[in-house]
């Protein structure tokens, strides 16, 4: 706080770095969309493997924090 901008600028300051990070992760996004969408056209049957295995991890990290809130409170 001492070293950084003052509170008129701190809300700008806070702003502009959500709006990076967002604009960072859409491009990350498009880019991974990219390549599985030039990688289902080469490879037909990937896509299946794909789904089937990003619903197998979905599934994995939900019961992992579910588990961990459930300890958590406890």
């Amino acid at each position: 706080r001492d070293l950084g901008p003052d509170a008129g600028h701190r809300l700008w300051s806070l702003l502009g770095f959500n709006l990076g990070i967002e604009l960072a992760q859409v491009g990350v996004a498009g880019l991974v969309a990219g390549l599985l969408l030039l990688v289902a056209t080469k490879l037909p049957v990937i896509p299946a493997i794909a789904a089937r295995f990003a619903s197998v991890a979905a599934v994995a990290l939900g019961s992992v924090w579910l588990v961990q809130r459930l300890a958590a409170l406890a």
